[in-house]
């Protein structure tokens, strides 16, 4: 085929694609397309190929598959985040996922964000400028916090439609909040917004929200966190669930940002950014690794696996008889007088 200034190729690839299939799908690619010079580009949806200088991207959105965490006390409201944002394996970079508003003394709100850069730093852009604007809906006058959840998912519908309009079909701009705080004396409370713009809140028999890579920590906070878990452990269980994220998924990482609100306090809550070099992390992850370690070492004896017999799929077959074994000894030869 004539090479033109740029051939492009757009093979739908699954993200749980084992990487010898990815391989034979470029194998593929280039025989088709007879690529002497191409590059690629692997991503969670699609695999990407083009000859010539140009390069194209479809899929260029940066994505912030971060883990956040919300849990809700008797006695305080804790938010965490990760700040770990990458847009491929070579494009990692450190965003604040979390951010607070309020009003002294009348109300409270932070917000924790998961999904597309650009539409979480727009949702949060356009709630500052609606502030500043005195718009007849933003933060600093919504009686309650549910019609704060309603607010956030049309402001995150607004930014996604304006992304996706602007962009190819293959971007993804879906993002997903939690907003937690108090507006008065009205109970605090924490909700979890969806790409969609609806919301729920939390269950009291699971005190917490969670967004983005959500099932490594969900385990330990399943087991942990109570209504009446105090403000110390509801903050430990939260760095060790984001922790265990970070250990088995590397698109979730440092520095871990930490907020607790009193509630009814109706004042800014308690701050703190954890970095992968601070000494408390770092004693908290081995600490929670040897205990781990040493109470798997205390598990009960597995009993002897003498149940029944699992039955096999395999088709019976009868039993051949064995033939006579064949004997490849070879004959003895007599020795031959040659003749002098």
């Amino acid at each position: 085929m004539e090479h033109s200034e740029t051939a492009l190729l757009v093979i739908p690839c699954c993200p749980n694609d084992h990487k010898s299939n990815c391989q034979n799908n470029i194998r593929m690619a280039q025989r088709i397309l007879d690529l002497e010079q191409n590059c690629c580009k692997y991503d969670a949806k699609w695999m990407i190929f083009i000859s010539g200088l140009t390069f194209l991207e479809l899929n260029n959105d940066t994505h912030s598959m971060t883990y956040c965490i919300a849990i809700k006390t008797h006695t305080h409201l804790v938010f965490a985040s990760d700040s770990r944002t990458n847009a491929g394996p070579d494009h990692v970079s450190a965003y604040s996922k979390m951010f607070s508003w309020g009003i002294p003394g009348e109300r409270q709100f932070v917000l924790l964000s998961a999904g597309n850069l650009a539409t979480t730093q727009d949702v949060v852009m356009q709630v500052n400028r609606d502030i500043r604007e005195s718009e007849q809906t933003n933060l600093h006058n919504i009686k309650y916090l549910s019609d704060a959840a309603d607010y956030i998912g049309r402001v995150s519908q607004m930014m996604q439609n304006k992304h996706n309009n602007q962009m190819n079909s293959g971007f993804n701009a879906e993002a997903s909040f939690i907003i937690g705080g108090q507006i008065g004396m009205d109970p605090p409370e924490i909700f979890m917004v969806y790409p969609q713009g609806n919301h729920i809140t939390c269950p009291a028999m699971t005190p917490f929200l969670q967004i983005g890579e959500i099932k490594y920590g969900k385990p330990l906070l399943d087991r942990v966190i109570q209504e009446d878990t105090p403000e110390d452990d509801a903050i430990r269980a939260a760095m060790v669930s984001m922790d265990s994220t970070m250990r088995s998924n590397v698109t979730v990482g440092p520095p871990i940002e930490i907020f607790s609100y009193t509630n009814n306090s109706l004042v800014q809550g308690d701050y703190r950014i954890f970095r992968n070099s601070d000494p408390y992390l770092r004693l908290l992850r081995t600490r929670w690794s040897e205990t781990l370690l040493e109470a798997f070492g205390k598990l009960p004896k597995l009993p002897e696996l003498s149940g029944p017999t699992k039955a096999s799929l395999s088709p019976t077959f009868a039993p051949q008889p064995l033939s006579e074994p064949v004997n490849n000894t070879p004959p003895d030869i007599e020795p031959v007088q040659l003749p002098n």
